[in-house]
């Protein structure tokens, strides 16, 4: 096939999608139509570029929507607008921990290669920019749904506690220990994203409301992108031996109390 070919259907396709992209920000509705890892049609070598784009504004349409979302679930009691803004405030403290967990990590990272006078690991920092990238994308879609009491006020210190237990494991232990820090942080994390799912699920069973769909939408694909950090760090994790299973145990157990304590905090600063 020849280029100018296939540069006609690249193009082609691109004005397809933008033709639903338009189409849904005109009508202020949301599909399960993805233009990214996880659905959709496969991309080939030079569409990555454009798909980000186009996915861009299809996610600020989707954002639209889940924000009426939240209004929608707000208006129905005191107590569920409680609730809801207090769930946002534990994910803008997440979110913004997971983007400094990385920054921590590629510090350590960084200096241990310094230190040795090597190359560094490659694939870790590789592993880093990826993870930290979605993460920011996160940050983003969330601080759009999150305003007024729904943003925790702790945020330099959520920044700091981020970088810290990106930057520790990884000095100490290099990429093994920051694999399985991401780990055990993301299946907290996965599992907290559930919880919300749920509740809000029930509420557009219950209203029929398509915009509460809407916002169930981008916190599943939040937490889809987290199962995928998880089990991407934990492939990638080596356990030498049984003393080492137990260290990585232990941590993980630190990792998990520590991250629900701050969830909990969040919700209430």
């Amino acid at each position: 096939m020849s280029s100018s070919t296939v540069s006609a259907q690249l193009l082609a396709r691109r004005m397809r999608q933008m033709a639903y992209v338009n189409a849904c920000c005109a009508l202020g509705i949301t599909s399960s139509v993805y233009f990214n890892r996880g659905g959709g049609e496969s991309q080939s070598e030079g569409e990555s570029e454009h798909v980000v784009e186009e996915k861009t504004a299809w996610c600020a349409c989707r954002l639209k929507a889940a924000s009426r979302g939240v209004d929608a679930v707000r208006a129905m009691s005191k107590e569920d607008a409680a609730w809801l803004n207090a769930e946002l405030a534990s994910d803008h403290a997440g979110e913004t921990g997971a983007v400094y967990i990385y920054r921590g990590a590629r510090s350590a990272l960084a200096l241990r290669a310094r230190s040795s006078h090597d190359a560094g690991d490659d694939a870790a920092a590789a592993f880093c920019k990826e993870h930290e990238k979605t993460e920011a994308h996160h940050l983003k879609a969330i601080e759009r749904l999150a305003d007024g009491d729904a943003r925790t006020s702790l945020i330099p210190l959520w920044k700091v506690a981020g970088y810290m237990l990106g930057f520790a494991p990884t000095a100490v232990f290099g990429a093994n220990g920051m694999y399985a820090t991401v780990n055990h942080v993301e299946r907290f994390v996965v599992d907290h994203y559930e919880s919300q799912i749920a509740r809000l699920q029930d509420y557009s069973l219950q209203r029929s409301n398509d915009d509460v769909r809407a916002l169930v939408d981008v916190l599943r694909e939040c937490q889809a992108d987290e199962a995928h950090h998880r089990d991407d760090a934990a492939s990638r994790v080596i356990v030498a031996d049984s003393s080492s299973r137990s260290l990585v145990d232990a941590w993980g157990v630190v990792v998990h109390q520590g991250s629900r304590a701050a969830a909990e905090v969040a919700r209430h600063v």
